[in-house]
């Protein structure tokens, strides 16, 4: 991402692609501080992001200012401030058609989400996707009530703008369409005629072209953005991938693992409730088309993504059906409760919801908590690596590749490189290394944990998801030889463990780890105010010394 920002304010100006797409005559004018590392042919999604960013950008570098930190600074402040008014969007509209407690626990739900967050706090494009997502739902809000013209062409150009964000647009269309036949019924019973629907869908498209091509226009001028989807297309969306072929079921599954069987059951029963509720009233209409667009976005994912389950996709879907199984419950309590308590029934059903969530959400709220201490901590393994290195680890000169997340000062390793994904035998041959860095960030995480685990490939199998250098590498339990053949393990940085497990069973009570969580915010908190030698946060890292077929500088 901030390579492609950096790229907007070269020729041609505001184009994301001009350091990503090889042919480019700006890729070949790449600055200097980049270094070694180069994204080629990534498909960047989407150009909302870098409009809003490139002119700051621009500006800040016409008066002088760095490529770094400024660039990285002002994407991350831009995902921080389309959470904020994700979180703002979703409590007033919570609030405002369910009540306050419900807009409070639905707004509390997506901020203790651990997707939500990580996009928070990082350089990415979902937060902004979510919040275009979300103001879709209330521009269709306001015109399935006014029947507009206005309210529609503005429906429109939003949900071009989830497209050009992320491509989500598909997602928003079932919204868009429901919004636009409510629309029509808003204006008169009269108005139902092919011709009213025609102009009215034409017009909805249009400003939905508007909406994207009007904040991507290099989508059409170039041919870098169509070439680079469909290359990407052909893995998320084909079946048999390196990592299996994940059905809606499994989708489904993934949902229901993630938010439990309470929360899926009340979630089932709040997109029903709303549904069948029907849309003669404001309320009943905010929570129908809340309802189409959860639905929507899941089935969007769960049809076409077959590559693997990242539910980070579905932040529009997860808040909303939250605040519909919030209102089910209060709704259904008020109701059963009205006979024997009279007006004492509100309250009593506000207050044991909101408490019933705070008690089995204590344990998402400290792991909240957690998040937001380890942003304070600059003892990261990624940061011990560097110094690790830099005090005789590793010769300055010596060619260095880690296969994800890590970090070498350039000033410093001029030959280390960052492959960017999975790092296979053959990629290595091809760089001949001397050192290789594996993160848990990409061995660790849960699909290539398994892929590594189940994978069983020949040697000379040309898998670009190849694992078997991780089934070589990373089981070296210690320092010393490795299961490969002239390479040896020579070092692990690994974050401090900062706590234990729960001694409570799961099945026995809501917190089955807060008091790992609690140990861990402790353990966190004392690091800020007392900073220690050993890293507390960040991935573990495995370092490898590899014998190389040429010697590095240093050795000729």
């Amino acid at each position: 991402m901030t390579l492609a920002l950096d790229g907007t304010v070269a020729k041609p100006f505001g184009n994301p692609a001009n350091y990503l797409d090889p042919t480019a005559e700006a890729f070949k004018k790449i600055p200097a501080y980049w270094g070694t590392l180069r994204y080629n042919n990534i498909v960047y999604y989407g150009a909302v992001m870098f409009d809003i960013a490139s002119p700051f950008y621009a500006a800040a570098r016409l008066v002088g200012l760095p490529a770094f930190p400024t660039a990285p600074i002002i994407l991350r402040t831009i995902s921080m401030l389309a959470a904020l008014m994700s979180l703002l969007f979703v409590y007033n509209f919570a609030r405002k058609h369910a009540g306050v407690v419900v807009g409070i626990l639905s707004c509390a739900v997506l901020l203790t989400d651990g997707y939500f967050f990580y996009y928070m706090t990082t350089i990415h494009p979902d937060t902004l996707q979510v919040y275009f997502g979300l103001l879709a739902l209330g521009l269709a809000l306001r015109h399935s009530d006014d029947g507009l013209l206005s309210s529609l062409v503005a429906l429109g150009v939003v949900c071009g703008l989830v497209q050009g964000t992320k491509f989500g647009g598909a997602w928003t269309v079932p919204l868009a369409t429901a919004a636009l036949l409510m629309g029509i019924r808003a204006t008169g019973a009269e108005k139902w005629d092919k011709k009213v629907i025609a102009q009215r869908v034409a017009v909805l498209g249009a400003a939905a072209l508007v909406g994207w091509i009007g904040t991507n226009p290099y989508a059409v001028i170039t041919p870098y953005y169509v070439q680079s989807w469909l290359a990407q297309w052909r893995i998320v969306g084909s079946s048999g991938g390196p990592l299996g072929t994940f059905t809606p079921w499994d989708w489904i599954k993934a949902i229901y693992d993630y938010v439990g069987p309470l929360g899926s059951t009340l979630a089932a029963a709040g997109l029903l409730h709303a549904l069948i509720g029907g849309f003669s009233t404001p309320r009943k209409r905010a929570l129908f088309l809340a309802a189409i667009l959860s639905l929507s976005q899941i089935a969007y994912y769960a049809l076409l993504g077959k590559l693997w389950i990242i539910l980070g996709y579905l932040l529009v879907a997860l808040p909303l059906m939250a605040m519909l199984s919030f209102d089910f419950v209060v709704t259904s309590l008020k109701f059963f409760l009205a006979k024997p308590f009279g007006r004492l029934a509100r309250p009593i059903t506000l207050t044991s919801v909101f408490l019933a969530t705070l008690y089995l959400g204590t344990d998402h709220v400290f792991a909240l908590v957690n998040q937001t201490l380890a942003l304070h901590h600059r003892d990261s393994t990624l940061l011990a690596l560097n110094d690790w290195a830099a005090k005789g680890g590793i010769p300055p000169d010596a060619r260095i590749v880690f296969d994800d997340l890590g970090y070498f000062d350039p000033k410093i390793f001029k030959n280390a490189k960052m492959y960017g994904g999975v790092l296979t035998w053959s990629g290595v041959d091809a760089l001949d290394p001397e050192y290789i860095v594996l993160s848990s960030s990409l061995y660790g995480s849960p699909h290539y944990a398994k892929l590594i685990e189940t994978q069983h490939l020949a040697a000379d199998d040309p898998n670009p998801f190849s694992m078997l250098m991780y089934q070589a590498l990373v089981p070296t339990p210690a320092p010393g030889p490795t299961a490969a053949e002239g390479i040896t393990f020579v070092k692990e940085i690994a974050p401090e463990s900062s706590g234990t497990t729960a001694s409570s069973p799961a099945y026995l009570t809501p917190w089955p780890s807060l008091e790992f969580r609690v140990r861990s915010s402790l353990a966190l908190l004392e690091g800020i105010w007392q900073p220690i030698d050993r890293p507390r946060v960040g991935p573990t890292l495995k370092i490898y010394k590899r014998k190389p077929n040429k010697p590095s500088d240093d050795q000729h």
